[in-house]
Formats: structure tokens, sequence, C-alpha cells
């Protein structure tokens, strides 16, 4: 972890390290949160989401229990409970931002990802709170930066952009 806090390396091969924020998803309202995938040993093995805090385990990919939820950079896929399905446009690569949106308004929550600034559309339906915003990283190298004073841009969020 850098010394402000904000940039996290993997610095042992095949490991997987989980790292909770401090941003906990507790009330009923709109939360986002944003990361910069900034160094990957492939298109990176990385997973960005949610997790409940007393499910976490810092030593296994946030998403492979029945409280976690996350996409997995290589590739698009959304992980949750040990399963995935297909979803967005393919792999996240090296120095992109991704945007996770969690929509508490009706209670439960809705999960979205923007990645470089074009939504992919609902990944989720059903997270219950208390939930805390996550990342996993796996090879040697991987590293995100967390953008601090990240703000939801995009109002459409929920609208799949097509690529063209």
């Amino acid at each position: 972890m850098s010394t402000d806090g904000l940039t996290v390396t993997n610095t042992v091969d095949t490991v997987v390290k989980s790292i909770l924020t401090t941003l906990e998803m507790t009330q009923n309202r709109i939360y986002y949160f944003e990361v910069e995938v900034k160094n990957g040993k492939t298109t990176s093995d990385m997973m960005i989401g949610v997790c409940d805090k007393s499910t976490y385990s810092g030593t296994s990919f946030m998403s492979h229990n029945a409280r976690g939820w996350a996409l997995y950079t290589n590739g698009g896929s959304i992980y949750h409970n040990s399963g995935s399905q297909n979803y967005g446009d393919g792999s996240v690569p090296t120095n992109s931002t991704v945007g996770c949106v969690v929509d508490f308004t009706s209670g439960t929550g809705s999960m979205y990802f923007i990645v470089n600034g074009e939504s992919w559309g609902l990944a989720y339906n059903g997270i219950t709170k208390p939930v805390m915003a996550a990342v996993t990283l796996y090879h040697s190298g991987d590293q995100i930066k967390i953008n601090r004073y990240a703000r939801l841009r995009l109002k459409d969020y929920k609208t799949k952009r097509s690529r063209t």
C-alpha cells in the first residue's frame, strides 16, 4: 500500500490479495467508487466490487462467497458465490478506469460497472447491506489506484453502451 493509502500493489505472484476500502454501504442511497487499473501482468486478474466484511478474507477472491459480487477484469465476467457469467465488452486493459455503482435506493442493491466512461449495464440485483467496496489482486505487479474524489458523472449508468 502506498503511503497515501490510495495505491495497492501485489508483490507476490499467484497469491490472492483482497483489500477492503473504507467505503461501507449501509444506507438506502446510491454509492459510487472508482479505481484505475494501473498495472497488470496479463490483461490482469483483478476483481473490483463489493463484499461483506464479515465474510472477508484477505487471502481469497472477495467474490467467492455468498456475500461478494465483482467484475473480473480478465474477460469481463462477473463473479458471485464462486460462480461466473458473461458480462461486459471483454477484458479491462491496463490503464483503464473502472467505476462501480451500487444503487440501494429501493432497499436491496443493484450493481453496475462503468469502464472508461461507458456503462456495461446491470451486473447484479438483490445485493443486501452492509457491504464494502473491495478489490482483489492476483499477480505480482498487479496494481490499482483508488480515486478518492470520484464522482458519478454518467447519468444514464443503467443503460449499456454499445461499442461502435
